[in-house]
């Protein structure tokens, strides 16, 4: 059972001033509480995603809705162990009445790419430089987002697009979901739905290309190498087990990398035995052998 929901700053950027919270399991609407919970834990990931919902001061809710994005969550369990632990991905302000606001990372992006083929030089395929916006990259971390160009006239041209995107997507905008007919008549209570995502999805964000030498490596060299260059969110030091399958080292696709360390760990290793990964509640990276037999302990 989930006794506490602890709410602190982002552990890598460490944006805005040191911050902390914490909710107890209450009736809903009392204030300082949460009424509702859920987190999936996963052998291929480890924490996974979390949901809750939490009540306080409306107006406190309101700041947190606004400034919240990318926060720290540990869900902490009767005994005091770590349940779930991830970052809030997406939050829903419910206002009372049906009014409601939304706001979310997924569709963010503050490092931005144009793949095209230049009609300047015979069609040949290429990326522009990245364009980045740093204030989101301050307070989010590196979020890579590659858009696909097509054909076009020049390196100017596909830069300029890409210019152009991350002026648009480098901070998650809310919506309004809901207008609040009921508002007026007492309604439902404040609160504020978090939704959490695991740090491994972190690997999700981040693109790996590597095409200055090719061959192949030990798996657990390879995963190593990538967790190294995009890793932003995996802490040091790295869990990874050797493994002598062979790898390819050379990347030129815009792989996400946890693409890549998925195609990875499918791969087992020389004696047919499957492998996992995942990040443990320090964020640790973990590359090991895995038996069915071990998911008693979930």
């Amino acid at each position: 059972m989930i006794e506490r929901v602890l709410i602190g700053r982002n552990p890598v950027t460490l944006w805005g001033p040191d911050f902390s919270a914490e909710y107890s399991y209450g009736t809903e609407g009392d204030r300082g509480t949460f009424s509702s919970c859920e987190y999936e834990n996963r052998r291929l990931g480890g924490y996974w995603s979390a949901a809750a919902t939490i009540h306080d001061d409306p107006l406190y809710l309101a700041e947190l809705f606004h400034t919240s994005l990318g926060r720290d969550v540990k869900m902490m369990g009767t005994r005091g162990g770590v349940a779930s632990n991830g970052f809030i991905n997406s939050m829903k302000l419910h206002l009372g009445g049906g009014a409601t606001k939304y706001v979310s990372l997924d569709g963010m992006g503050n490092r931005v790419w144009v793949r095209y083929l230049d009609a300047s030089s015979s069609d040949a395929f290429t990326r522009t430089l990245v364009a980045d916006n740093a204030l989101s990259i301050a307070r989010f971390g590196i979020k890579d987002y590659p858009l696909q160009g097509g054909r076009a006239s020049s390196p100017a041209v596909a830069s300029a697009v890409a210019t152009r995107a991350v002026r648009r997507i480098a901070f998650p905008k809310p919506a309004i979901e809901g207008l609040g007919a009921g508002a007026a008549r007492g309604g439902d209570k404040v609160r504020l739905d978090l939704t959490i995502d695991g740090y491994v999805k972190t690997l999700r964000w981040r693109v790996y290309n590597q095409t200055a030498s090719s061959g192949a490596q030990s798996a657990d060299l390879v995963m190593a190498t990538v967790l190294a260059s995009v890793g932003q969110f995996v802490a040091t030091p790295y869990y990874l087990q050797p493994n002598g399958m062979a790898s390819r080292i050379d990347f030129d696709a815009d792989q996400w990398a946890w693409d890549i360390i998925n195609g990875i760990v499918s791969m087992g290793d020389n004696l047919f035995n499957p492998w996992t990964f995942y990040l443990d509640e320090n964020r640790h990276a973990h590359y090991e052998p895995w038996s069915p037999a071990e998911d008693l302990d979930l």
